[in-house]
């Protein structure tokens, strides 16, 4: 079901901000790209132009098709229909080593028999370039991943951040005009995995290498990309900036996958003094903007949980009856406190430091501002 609400001043400062991209030329464009198999569709035509210089996610869950996408673009599947341009030109019928495409797989796919020279220098060996060549460009990447004094370890002999830097020198040793990381930090713990987005995202930036990630890890494409295109069984669903995405969702899929959302249903109620959403639990409050949805029709009410305050008194959206406070749990820089209302869980997460904490079995009312939330009609 997909929401739409009229332009707002919020809204056009993240569309500029967004086009941005738009005034760089294309690196890489998929027109129409779909694939099957068997019965399944894994990808159904697909629209996507990658600008140069920029880092896009394929975000989506697990099954939603964008590893296959990500495998048409290396070479490594057909696309049963569509074509993938790279700088103007079609790449459906070349190999994956002559695709100026450098790929890091998701265990990073390292020859345990080669040195970490020799990983690095394999897809130029394939390529065959010159030896003074290959070694030039091995020692360049050596220096830019901070593999020195590694040269000539095993995969074996090191550790997972190491197998990641390797992995990335090597497909960036050739050079290659656009690079694509398969779920590239999944492998590591969650400490090393933040530093190494950090790492890699400032890396990235400092060559201008356009770059596809794929992940389903929002916080990941949040943490690494410029835009985000959101991914559900095989179609690119929205396309945008991290803000974009997360405070502008088209549809409830992507409300639904990103972040904790709340769920509320309830029913239009049209008045005198204007149109009011409620909820079987006492949550009444004004939509902003209106809904396109006539008296008495169900909609789904969403709340995302760092939206939801909680006071002891009655609120401007909860004056009926109070819920109950069922657990409080510390997550460090949150709270997360979750609710019974009315027989329904409803969720919150409020800033750890704050004031007036909340225990359980306490009685309590919800409060939002009414733009925060998104009302849907229900199908």
């Amino acid at each position: 079901m997909i929401e739409v609400r009229p332009p707002s001043a919020k809204g056009a400062a993240r569309r500029a901000a967004g086009s941005a991209w738009a005034e760089r030329p294309v690196d890489l464009a998929l027109r129409c790209v779909s694939k099957r198999f068997g019965g399944v569709t894994a990808v159904s035509d697909c629209l996507l132009d990658v600008h140069r210089g920029e880092i896009l996610a394929l975000l989506g869950p697990s099954g939603c098709g964008k590893t296959t996408l990500l495998n048409i673009v290396a070479g490594f599947e057909d696309p049963d229909a569509g074509t993938v341009e790279l700088r103007g030109r079609a790449l459906n019928e070349v190999p994956p080593n002559r695709r100026e495409t450098g790929m890091v797989f998701q265990h990073y796919a390292l020859f345990p028999h080669m040195t970490v020279r020799g990983n690095i220098a394999y897809g130029l060996s394939a390529r065959r370039r010159p030896r003074h060549e290959i070694n030039d460009q091995v020692d360049d990447a050596i220096a830019l991943l901070k593999l020195d004094g590694l040269g000539e370890r095993y995969p074996s002999e090191l550790s997972g951040g190491q197998k990641q830097r390797v992995a990335v020198a090597r497909a960036l040793a050739v050079r290659p005009q656009v690079l694509l990381l398969d779920e590239a930090f999944s492998a590591l713990d969650k400490n090393l995995r933040e530093e190494m987005q950090i790492e890699l995202s400032l890396l990235l930036r400092r060559l201008g290498i356009t770059t596809i990630l794929v992940t389903h890890d929002q916080r990941e494409a949040f943490a690494v990309a410029d835009r985000i295109a959101v991914m559900e069984h095989g179609r690119i669903v929205q396309v945008g900036t991290p803000s974009e995405v997360y405070l502008a969702p088209r549809s409830s899929f992507v409300l639904e996958f990103l972040g904790s959302v709340n769920l509320l249903a309830g029913m239009i109620r049209g008045r005198a003094d204007g149109q009011v959403a409620q909820t079987a639990s006492g949550i009444s409050f004004r939509p902003q903007p209106p809904v396109e949805a006539p008296d008495g029709a169900a909609v789904r009410i969403y709340v995302r949980a760092e939206d939801v305050a909680l006071s002891r008194s009655p609120t401007a959206v909860h004056a009926a009856g109070p819920g109950t406070v069922l657990l409080v749990t510390f997550l460090g820089p949150v709270r997360r406190v979750v609710i019974d209302l009315g027989g329904q869980q409803v969720l919150a997460e409020r800033p750890a430091g704050e004031t007036g904490d909340f225990g359980a079995g306490e009685r309590v009312f919800v409060d939002f501002r009414p733009g925060s939330a998104h009302v849907l009609r229900d199908s």
